[in-house]
């Protein structure tokens, strides 16, 4: 929580006033990174209530490969709302109210065809892809961009995110394992360019030793016959029992995400990215058999909106206000204790998880702090 408070009052001492698409205003500082282990907790920011549910809703829409808002609304999710209700309203200024267009979206099929949908956005990019392949038969490779003797065959549907769990088992150190939302032959089709822009997989291998206090310390309260195996592991024998580390599937890697965001609404979705992404990153590491590591939020353009600084101005308080603690080195704030993830174990597979498999433990936060959304 602190590095996130830390990027609030960077922004509002340094940031630059630049103009936006929305035609809101910003403070704005160019790149920024901030780095999340998920041992020292679920990072959902304590300072202000932060809507999970959402957060879960649309990572299910996206792994749907989903574009209409129609899912969404039907799981009370609405942040998607607002830029298909300006483009009706548009074209039917004064006809329904926010509140009565999502619940036409809700329930006319039709309506939510013609009104809901936002174009190419994440759900169609990650699991979606749409690249058209050459028809090479009769082209040696190495004429074919010279003599332009190509055409263009059949679409062909990549889902990036299958491929990246495929990498993640079987060459789990690939440097390549990147999923992209940036596709530049759509962007103009869609409703919102992707601010998070694409993301990178790391696989690091965990040593031995490492890999058993691990199962010990999540897995220990499984059962009898665990507890008994797990027992016998004291520290001399460790060399000696790894082919256990095998029977009971002990992670091999550590897994971790690194995220690019090319524009960054800090107030309002920095926190919800973050959670959104390391929630990703719990989720793939249990279809892929790894242990969850690290988060890396990466910023490009980062910014308040003018709208929005009242706001950041009372979470700074309300981090001014936290309590002191003293430590070795001197004092510093009692931060609240983060929230735990705790996911069905039984799911392996990325795209059958639901509502019900994911639950968020201990999340104990402070009043959520309303803040205008600019569309």
């Amino acid at each position: 929580m602190k590095q996130y408070v830390n990027l609030v009052n960077d922004i509002l001492k340094n940031g630059t006033e630049k103009k936006d698409r929305t035609g809101t205003g910003t403070k704005s500082i160019f790149g920024h990174q901030m780095r999340f282990k998920m041992s020292d907790g679920f990072p959902l920011l304590v300072l202000k209530k932060t809507h999970f549910k959402s957060i879960v809703t649309e990572l299910l829409w996206f792994l749907k490969g989903d574009t209409n808002i129609q899912w969404l609304e039907q799981n009370d999710c609405s942040i998607w709302r607002d830029w298909p209700y300006k483009k009706y309203c548009e074209k039917h200024p004064n006809e329904l109210s926010s509140k009565e267009f999502a619940e036409k979206i809700k329930t006319d099929d039709e309506f939510a065809k013609s009104f809901g949908d936002l174009g190419p956005v994440y759900g169609k990019q990650w699991v979606n892809w749409t690249a058209p392949f050459l028809d090479i038969q009769n082209v040696s490779e190495d004429r074919l961009y010279e003599s332009g003797e190509f055409s263009i065959g059949p679409e062909n549907r990549i889902n990036q995110i299958q491929i990246a769990i495929d990498k993640l088992k079987t060459n789990p150190e690939d440097r390549g394992n990147v999923v992209s939302a940036w596709n530049v032959a759509e962007l103009k089709y869609m409703a919102l360019r992707p601010c998070h822009a694409f993301f990178q997989f790391d696989a690091t291998e965990i040593p031995y030793e490492q890999r058993i206090r691990w199962f010990i310390n999540n897995y220990y309260e499984t059962g009898m016959e665990y507890r008994i195996l797990l027992d016998t592991m004291k520290d001399e024998n460790l060399d000696k029992l790894e082919w256990y580390g095998e029977i009971i599937s002990i992670p091999k890697h550590k897994l971790s995400i690194q995220l690019y965001q090319r524009s960054c609404d800090t107030f309002l979705g920095v926190p919800f990215n973050i959670a959104s992404y390391s929630l990703l990153l719990h989720m793939v590491a249990q279809c892929v058999n790894m242990v969850p590591h690290e988060f890396i939020w990466t910023g490009g353009d980062v910014h308040l909106y003018s709208n929005h600084i009242e706001q950041a101005n009372e979470l700074l308080k309300r981090w001014d206000n936290l309590p002191l603690k003293n430590t070795v080195i001197g004092t510093e704030k009692e931060e609240p204790v983060l929230p735990k993830i705790k996911l069905n174990s039984d799911v392996k597979d990325i795209f059958n998880f639901t509502h019900d498999d994911i639950v968020l433990e201990n999340y104990n936060p402070m009043p959520s702090i309303k803040a205008p959304v600019a569309v």
